[in-house]
């Protein structure tokens, strides 16, 4: 009872929605019955909480038995019935260009395929890029997220660089200051140009797309150049959605 009124507590303070993600997901199928962890990651405690719930997953192969990333090694549907489950069928390459995360892909149809039998997400795919043909963003730099505005990584060994995905260039903090890497490395790396012959200027698909220097990097091991793979899905995405006949969204390359 008193583990349940922290929780409530600390939700009620925050505010933030809950994830229960793959932390939740451990708890809640792979610990010992009447265990602590399970009990504080089950439907029924959560369930009790004031606060949106959200389960979180990725969605590898191995992950689809039946073409529904909700079941996952028997974690059905029917058991997060009570959760708004939230899935990301795009895995990432590893890093420094380690190959074994991509042979757990799903094919790019498989990704747009999983997109279609929730009408929810394809809603909102479609909200995302009526709203971004309104508000296109500034691909004049290479990079043009908030990296290196809002946001920056630093790894065991006291490397800093703008997110976890590009960790190239980096700046040494045990040789420097965070101050001179913030102000003045992560300024400098972060307002890069982009490259006029950049294979991804003018595709009107961008907006549906997880193309950036840091997937380029996880990708290829550098930050230009193309993703093949989440092209491809974004292009299909466009035909599936029913967007092709819709108007560009092209982002202001007007600084190139």
């Amino acid at each position: 009872m008193m583990l349940r009124e922290c929780l409530n507590h600390w939700l009620r303070r925050y505010g933030e929605p809950f994830q229960a993600g793959a932390q939740g997901y451990r708890g809640l199928f792979f610990q010992p019955p009447g265990s602590l962890l399970r009990w504080l990651f089950s439907p029924e405690a959560l369930g009790e909480l004031p606060r949106p719930l959200w389960a979180v997953a990725v969605a590898p192969t191995v992950s689809l038995p039946d073409a529904t990333v909700l079941t996952w090694r028997g974690a059905s549907y029917r058991v997060l019935s009570s959760l708004e489950f939230r899935f990301d069928a795009q895995i990432n390459g590893g890093l420094y260009s380690y190959e074994h995360p991509k042979s757990l892909r799903l094919s790019p149809q498989e990704v747009v395929q999983l997109d279609l039998e929730y009408p929810k997400r394809s809603q909102e795919w479609k909200a995302y890029y009526q709203k971004r043909a309104l508000q296109p963003v500034d691909r004049s730099y290479l990079y043009f997220c908030g990296a290196g505005l809002v946001s920056f990584h630093i790894d065991p060994y006291g490397e800093l660089s703008l997110c976890m995905l590009a960790r190239q260039p980096s700046y040494n903090l045990r040789q420097g200051t965070f101050q001179e890497g913030w102000q003045h490395f992560l300024r400098q790396v972060r307002f890069q140009p982009a490259s006029q012959a950049a294979p991804c200027n003018g595709c009107q698909w961008q907006t549906l797309c997880s193309q950036c220097p840091g997937m380029n990097q996880l990708e290829y091991g550098d930050s230009f150049g193309k993703v093949d793979y989440l092209c491809e899905i974004a292009h299909l995405r466009a035909h599936a959605l029913d967007l092709v006949s819709a108007p560009a969204v092209v982002d202001n390359l007007s600084g190139l």
